[in-house]
C-alpha cells in the first residue's frame, strides 16, 4: 500500500527528551507529550484503551499531552480508491 519507513511514535518529558517507544512504558507527568511522524499525511487516530482521544483527518505529525494514565496507541489510515484502508497500527505507549 505505502512505505512505512520513517514512522515512529514515541513519548517525550518536559524537557522533550525522548522518554519511551512503541512498546515502553512511562510515568505520567507535566510536561509529558506524545509525538508521532509518518511518512506522509494520513487519516490519524490516537487511542487510549480503545477509546479515541484525538483524531486527525489528514496530517503527518502529531503532539498530544495525554490527561490521564492509560496504554495509547496509534492508528493510521490511507485514502485509497476513494475508501479509508489501514495502514499503521502501532504498539501501545503505557503511560502510568
Amino acid at each position: 500500500m505505502c512505505d512505512a519507513n520513517g514512522f515512529r511514535f514515541t513519548a517525550h518529558d518536559a524537557a522533550g527528551k525522548q522518554a519511551a517507544i512503541m512498546g515502553d512504558a512511562v510515568n505520567h507527568a507535566a510536561g509529558l507529550k506524545l509525538r508521532a511522524k509518518l511518512p506522509r499525511p494520513a487519516y490519524v487516530r490516537l487511542l487510549r484503551h480503545g477509546e479515541e482521544v484525538v483524531r486527525f483527518e489528514s496530517t503527518a505529525e502529531l503532539e498530544y499531552a495525554p490527561k490521564e494514565p492509560g496504554a495509547y496507541r496509534l492508528e493510521a489510515w490511507l485514502t485509497l480508491d476513494g475508501e479509508l484502508r489501514r495502514w499503521l497500527f502501532a504498539n501501545p505507549i503505557d503511560v502510568w
